[in-house]
């Protein structure tokens, strides 16, 4: 059976890059993305947590499928991104409609993640969560330069059709070449929702 996939992403253009990493692999393992929510077995919202109005976006949404579960839906709603490493595991006990979590270091774990998601009786809830965490930051930059989202970035296949409706769409993509950060400013969510800087 095919599942069909919305995914929505709010934030940067590092989001958007996740966001195709994302599609990518979900579409190699069976999923057909739709353009129309509720068309949609799987729902994930790739979020963001530097610009508030982003944030109420993804609360209001979170909500409004709550009341759709609440009336018989059925859907797996996913968060992913930094306002999910950010917010933590309270943030499925606090909104039961939340299926899974996974944070923007963790993408390579998301096909599991919706795996268990989908045997929702058999798999207890806090293994639909792939978190970073807030532990050791600065250290664990050597660790995290070796973990699999690096094989994620290199498994992506680039279809320029497949990027957009204009000229300039399919011909460009997002590469990274650096994520997360190691230097910690009172005002940036960044080192703590992305993890230690790799190059």
């Amino acid at each position: 059976m095919t599942r069909r996939l919305y995914l929505e992403t709010f934030g940067c253009q590092m989001n958007v890059l996740d966001s195709e990493l994302v599609l990518g692999q979900l579409r190699a393992q069976g999923y057909e993305s739709v353009e129309d929510r509720d068309d949609a077995d799987v729902i994930i919202y790739n979020t963001c947590s530097v610009r508030e109005q982003a944030e109420n976006k993804v609360w209001s949404r979170v909500g409004i499928h709550g009341l759709e579960k609440k009336a018989g839906a059925r859907m797996v709603l996913g968060i992913i991104g930094c306002m999910a490493e950010r917010e933590g595991p309270q943030m499925m006990r606090r909104f039961p409609q939340i299926d899974l979590m996974c944070g923007p270091g963790e993408l390579d774990k998301l096909p599991l993640l919706l795996d268990n998601a989908f045997k929702t009786e058999a798999v207890h809830r806090a293994d639909r969560i792939a978190l970073q965490g807030n532990t050791n930051r600065r250290t664990a930059t050597l660790s995290a330069a070796s973990d699999n989202l690096e094989m994620l970035d290199l498994s992506r296949a680039f279809d320029p059709d497949a990027l957009g409706k204009s000229a300039l769409e399919r011909r460009s993509a997002y590469v990274r070449i650096t994520r997360g950060c190691n230097k910690f400013c009172s005002f940036c969510v960044v080192p703590m929702t992305r993890g230690p800087e790799v190059h």
